[in-house]
């Protein structure tokens, strides 16, 4: 793969870029039309005004807004025929643009489907005239144009947007000064490309250290709910990363607050992320929150022969968990498990929960898959080993701990000990200098499957046993009793 960086540090070369796309998606969606304008101390020295042929088809709506239809398209250039000249009109530039990730996150992404990764120092416009005329609230392309009374000959159009951006920088820069306007731009091109509504300080002051943040759109909706060993750094990286996805830019781009919440290890932001998308399901964290509807297989220890029970998951409590045999996202998926099962081993759909009771036994009796069991055939003894055998890998491993054990994690001012149970978490216990007396949290007593994902990893992990005891009473009657 080629790699190009195209940037300079001192300002001296800007390209302002534009583009006109067929979608919001930079991986599934494609160019239709590329303007830039190189400037070079201060003087246009090129410039690119190019349909693009996206080779795919167009929404109606973008041709509406564009004015860009379907017939100039097929008359136009591919990418890989305007590539290289844009490459050169791009080189040693900071790329500005007007929600720059947007733009910026097109372009290179249309380099990568030539195997080139392409990369530059970025300004957003955007932020610019935050920074620079903060008395306004609005600080679109549109709000700009009238504001300054800028000329733009035909708006949504790639050459005349950035021609725009141009105008904007020209007279900013007039206004506010060439010692202060070079200021601010050189700080935002050195700093992540935030999203517009949050300010650079905060993201500065956030922690470096264990927790869960939580990003929120307008009016309070939660869009996401994230972890990490290091707060502060993980909520960067959400922002100098070359947004690869959808998701990522439509995130920033309705972002409108950050909360943090602090832990005193990697163990208790994990088990509070999962709680805290269950709890508030953030719109962007949709596979782990789907596992709360995970359908579980149950022993049922009632009669002589060893069956099984397809429950929900909310319905399994702390005490039971010894006999979960597994765990599946879906009826569905758990029947057609099952069925293999039974057919691999013999074993009889009946007696597996997957279908209904019959007095002359299953279907699979009729086709000598299954021994009789079901109609009472086949000794309890014979059939109940090969249950065993079949279930060996699947089921939920014994809690081998005793009973409630604590688990302690602690950073310079920060000590929480997290008690389990049966793969059960049932809470924390914790100490800051900011309270005047311990906090503790306490969580319901039945069987989530990521959770024990989470405790399984770590009480699997030799460097971690160190921090693992059993609790003593008193810890458990404080988390009992609050």
């Amino acid at each position: 793969m080629i790699v190009v960086e195209r940037y300079n540090q001192r300002m001296e070369k800007l390209a302002f870029v534009d583009v006109e796309t067929t979608g919001s998606d930079p991986v599934r969606d494609r160019v239709m039309e590329v303007g830039v304008l190189r400037v070079e101390r201060g003087k246009v020295v090129s410039k690119i005004d190019t349909l693009v042929n996206p080779q795919v088809s167009v929404p109606p709506f973008i041709q509406s807004m564009t004015g860009i239809v379907a017939k100039d398209l097929s008359r136009a250039p591919l990418f890989d025929e305007v590539m290289r000249d844009l490459l050169e009109t791009l080189e040693g530039c900071v790329f500005v643009a007007h929600n720059a990730r947007f733009d910026y996150a097109f372009i290179k992404h249309e380099f990568l489907r030539y195997d080139i990764k392409f990369r530059a120092k970025m300004m957003c416009t955007v932020r610019l005239s935050r920074n620079l005329y903060p008395q306004y609230s609005k600080h679109n392309l549109d709000a700009l144009i009238q504001r300054h009374g800028i000329a733009c000959q035909s708006r949504h159009r790639a050459f005349d947007d950035a021609l725009v951006l141009r105008d904007f920088c020209e007279i900013a820069k007039k206004d506010v000064g060439e010692k202060v306007f070079h200021a601010i731009t050189n700080e935002l091109i050195q700093t992540p490309a935030l999203p517009v509504q949050i300010e650079k300080k905060f993201v500065d002051d956030l922690p470096d250290t264990p927790g869960v943040y939580v990003f929120y759109g307008e009016e309070g909706a939660v869009l996401y709910v994230g972890k990490s060993v290091d707060i502060q750094s993980r909520v960067r990286s959400h922002f100098t990363n070359d947004y690869m996805s959808e998701r990522d830019l439509r995130i920033a781009k309705q972002l409108s607050r950050i909360e943090v919440t602090t832990t005193a290890g990697e163990l208790g932001a994990l088990l509070r992320e999962s709680w805290m998308i269950k709890k508030i399901s953030p719109y962007y964290n949709r596979q782990l929150r789907r596992s709360e509807d995970f359908v579980v297989a149950m022993r049922d220890t009632e009669g002589e022969y060893e069956k099984i029970s397809l429950v929900r998951r909310g319905h399994v409590e702390k005490n039971a968990t010894q006999n979960i045999y597994g765990v599946y996202k879906s009826k569905k998926m758990a029947k057609s498990e099952l069925y293999k099962i039974a057919e691999e081993h013999n074993l009889c759909p009946v007696l597996l929960g997957i279908e209904p009771p019959s007095r002359t036994g299953c279907f699979n009796r009729q086709l000598g898959k299954c021994f009789g069991a079901c109609a009472g055939e086949e000794r309890a003894a014979a059939y109940n080993i090969r249950f065993v055998k079949a279930f060996a890998d699947k089921k939920i491993p014994r809690w081998d701990y005793g009973g409630v054990v604590a688990i302690e994690e602690q950073t310079y001012t920060h000590r929480e000990t997290h008690f389990v149970d049966n793969w059960v978490y049932l809470g924390s216990i914790e100490t800051t200098p900011d309270l005047d007396e311990p906090r503790v949290t306490r969580y319901p007593e039945s069987f989530d499957f990521d959770t024990y994902k989470i405790l399984k990893r770590f009480l699997r992990n030799p460097r971690k046993r160190a921090r693992v005891s059993l609790a003593r009473q008193e810890e458990i009657n404080i988390l009992t009793e609050s």
